[in-house]
C-alpha cells in the first residue's frame, strides 16, 4: 500500500481478481441453495 502510486495498475488487478473470487464465490452460494431448494420442493 506504500508503492501505491507506483503499482496503480498492480493493484487494480489484484482488486479484480478479489473480486472475480467473490463473485465465484456467491455464484457457488447460489447454486448450493438452489440445489437445496429443488431438493425441498421435490
Amino acid at each position: 500500500m506504500v508503492r501505491f502510486k507506483k503499482d496503480q495498475p498492480a493493484v487494480k488487478a489484484s482488486l479484480l481478481v478479489d473480486l472475480f473470487q467473490f463473485i465465484r464465490a456467491a455464484l457457488c452460494n447460489v447454486t448450493n441453495h438452489w440445489q437445496w431448494f429443488q431438493l425441498v420442493i421435490a
